[in-house]
């Protein structure tokens, strides 16, 4: 079977995003005519029959799964030129799947505010981060991105909740860790030309967004660091900015002067 460009954008999508459904590999191939959609599931058929991929429907109300097989992984790290092993092959009964799943929309939601609108560009979107703290204590956000804003840099810390974790263990667990990492220094060092960070919490509905923002503010020592709290159908354009291409612009002026 050969390989085009395409299929190997999908191969490393699933490297580094784990798990997609086919709505989202439909969307992050950009295909294109009324027939788009069964073009798509026909070459991941194929690219399944070739035991580069795998496919698992968890209900026989949701889309397929597709993450990679050993063969597909090892495919991705020699075109790549990564090191072996490097990158990890999933299982099918992962309990996190929906969790990865909802960190590949953030991805495609901010594409595509970057697409709509020119004056916001995503200039990186890395999973699987860690940022040390002190010593030996890390915190692992589920996603960091960098968007090009006018002639600023803005970026944001996302953590994805499903709503399996009590907002005890949130604020425990990620609060206090984003407060430390912020005393810490590292972020000023790591990323200079970031004027600002905000950090996202999406959750799994707006009454939970609700009362998480509520305890956070409660919770926070530091009320300089910009927690966004909100629901994972929101539109991230509003969240983020206001819906205002002034606001954004304004609130990267402010943060810029600030730093």
């Amino acid at each position: 079977m050969r390989l085009n460009e395409r299929d190997l954008l999908i191969l490393g999508s699933l490297a580094h995003f784990r798990y997609m459904e086919t709505s989202q590999i439909h969307e992050l191939g950009n295909y294109k005519g009324k027939q788009s959609y069964y073009v798509c599931r026909r070459r991941l058929r194929e690219l399944e029959h070739e035991g580069l991929i795998l496919s698992h429907r968890p209900s026989a109300y949701r889309q397929k799964v597709f993450y990679l097989t050993r063969d597909g992984a090892d495919l991705v790290i020699r075109h790549k030129g990564l090191d072996e092993g490097s990158i990890r092959v999933m299982r099918k009964d992962n309990p996190k799947i929906d969790h990865y799943l909802k960190i590949v929309d953030v991805y495609l939601n901010l594409r595509h505010l970057s697409l709509r609108n020119p004056r916001y560009q995503l200039l990186s979107f890395q999973t699987n981060v860690t940022e040390r703290i002190y010593g030996r204590e890390r915190i692992h956000p589920d996603a960091l991105s960098i968007l090009q804003v006018g002639d600023k840099k803005m970026g944001t810390f996302w953590e994805v909740d499903t709503g399996e974790e009590t907002i005890r263990r949130i604020i425990h667990e990620k609060v206090e860790k984003y407060e430390s990492l912020e005393r810490s220094g590292a972020i000023q060092k790591r990323f200079p030309g970031a004027p600002f960070f905000p950090i996202v919490v999406l959750t799994s509905g707006k009454e939970r967004a609700f009362n998480l923002e509520r305890r956070i503010k409660d919770s926070q020592s530091n009320k300089d660091i910009r927690f966004i709290i909100g629901a994972h159908d929101d539109d991230l354009e509003t969240l983020l900015f206001g819906g205002s291409q002034h606001e954004a612009h304004r609130m990267v002026r402010s943060a810029g002067n600030e730093s």
